[in-house]
Parts: C-alpha cells; sequence; structure tokens
C-alpha cells in the first residue's frame, strides 16, 4: 500500500514540475532542439541523442 501510495505521489510531482517553463523550437531544425529561457534570462538549448547520452555547459 505504501508503494502505490508513494508511486502516485511521485508521478504527481513528475506531472506538476515539467509544465513550469515553456520551450520554443526552431521550425525545419533537423535536431529539433528545445530552447528554454529561464528567469534570469539564460538560455538553455536541450536536444535528445539517444547514441551517446551526455551532459555539455
Amino acid at each position: 500500500m505504501k508503494r502505490i501510495i508513494y508511486l502516485l505521489l511521485a508521478t504527481l510531482f513528475v506531472v506538476t514540475s515539467c509544465n513550469k517553463y515553456s520551450y520554443e523550437s526552431v521550425p525545419g531544425d533537423p535536431l529539433e532542439a528545445r530552447i528554454y529561457t529561464l528567469d534570469n534570462g539564460l538560455k538553455v538549448y536541450m536536444v535528445v541523442n539517444k547514441d551517446e547520452p551526455r551532459v555539455n555547459a
């Protein structure tokens, strides 16, 4: 029972936290990059690459 409650709470947390930032995308971009703008003006470009997963800063 506890496991089900924790699973539901985790799912609720993930669903509600995903909508915090909106993103832009460039039409015709072959990488399908998402461009997020943070509250302080910093732009974050996110591209999914399942062949070589890594984080660059």
